[in-house]
């Protein structure tokens, strides 16, 4: 009798510790990485973000990012960033002729150009990447940044300053007082795994017909310039050295055509890998030499955009 209830003893404890290395099995499991609760409530300080957190989609879980080579990677593939592909498309720019013409014009240094360029070049895009970041924001009723502290450290010289984005972000504010747009993503992560590419749509909208749009925005002068308050885009060049290197691609070199493009190949990565279908392109300039903001349409290039995806 003495050993059937020792047996029971040790049947229980052996049960109990069964049971609690399944629960805690259970309680450390990982979630697949594409899986979404439907019912999940919004994180603590994410409810100003409740447009891109109610239209976010299984495919924003599926990319990873190297912080050592900078670059987005799907299934350990690294993908091409759109800017990369477009200017692919087109002849690259010949900084060594281009730096020793301009210093037998100006009797500068070949070295100190081309540091000079590399300097003006890292303040654009990082200037531009923080007024994106602000006008992201503005847009989800965050308190914005104003000021961009810039740093340069060269071989040659070096440089720091402050930079107020005051102009860009009134010109914003404006622009965006004039629209009844709803905000769908903003600052969206958007890669096509077929054909190795990842992009950044600024935003994508909801108009009052609930049409989408895609827009995209700029603060480089090399678009075009503005002239008496209207927007006149960088002339075509004549010369054929400047033309396209894709030969599916019908069009020339400008700074217009290349951001045409870009949007195009976002536009069809939209459809086809999530199914949205936009109906209106935008790439809004915003700069602190212009009086206000301009909003360029731009174009559906289907035959172009299709070349590009199918051949690759």
């Amino acid at each position: 009798m003495l050993l059937e209830y020792i047996f029971l003893f040790m049947g229980g404890i052996m049960l109990f510790v069964i049971v609690a290395i399944v629960l805690r099995k259970k309680k450390n499991c990982v979630q697949p990485k594409d899986y979404v609760k439907k019912k999940e409530l919004l994180p603590t300080g994410q409810i100003l973000m409740q447009y891109n957190y109610e239209n976010r989609s299984l495919r924003d879980f599926k990319l990873d990012y190297s912080t050592k080579i900078h670059s987005y990677l799907y299934c350990g593939n690294i993908l091409t960033y759109v800017d990369d592909a477009v200017n692919y498309c087109f002849p690259k720019f010949d900084e060594e002729q281009r730096a020793c013409q301009k210093a037998c014009e100006t009797g500068k240094k070949i070295d100190y150009i081309k540091e000079t360029w590399a300097s003006e070049n890292k303040e654009a895009e990082q200037l531009g990447s923080f007024v994106h970041r602000q006008i992201e924001n503005f847009l989800l009723g965050k308190t914005f940044q104003s000021v961009f502290n810039y740093h340069y450290e060269g071989r040659l010289f070096s440089s720091r300053y402050p930079i107020s984005i005051i102009p860009e972000m009134n010109q914003f504010a404006t622009f965006w007082a004039k629209k009844s747009w709803k905000p769908y993503r903003s600052q969206w992560i958007i890669f096509d795994e077929d054909i190795g590419l990842v992009g950044i749509v600024d935003l994508l909208a909801k108009n009052e017909k609930n049409e989408l749009i895609l827009c995209d925005w700029t603060r480089s002068c090399k678009v075009g310039t503005e002239i008496s308050g209207e927007y006149v885009l960088q002339p075509e060049p004549n010369s054929t050295a400047t033309a396209n290197i894709c030969e599916h691609l019908q069009l020339s070199d400008t700074p217009f055509n290349r951001k045409v493009l870009q949007l195009n190949i976002l536009r069809v990565i939209l459809k086809k890998q999530y199914h949205l279908v936009v109906n209106q392109m935008y790439l809004v300039v915003f700069h602190a030499e212009n009086e206000t903001f301009h909003e360029l349409r731009i174009p559906f290039l289907e035959v172009e955009t299709a070349s590009l995806f199918y051949n690759k």
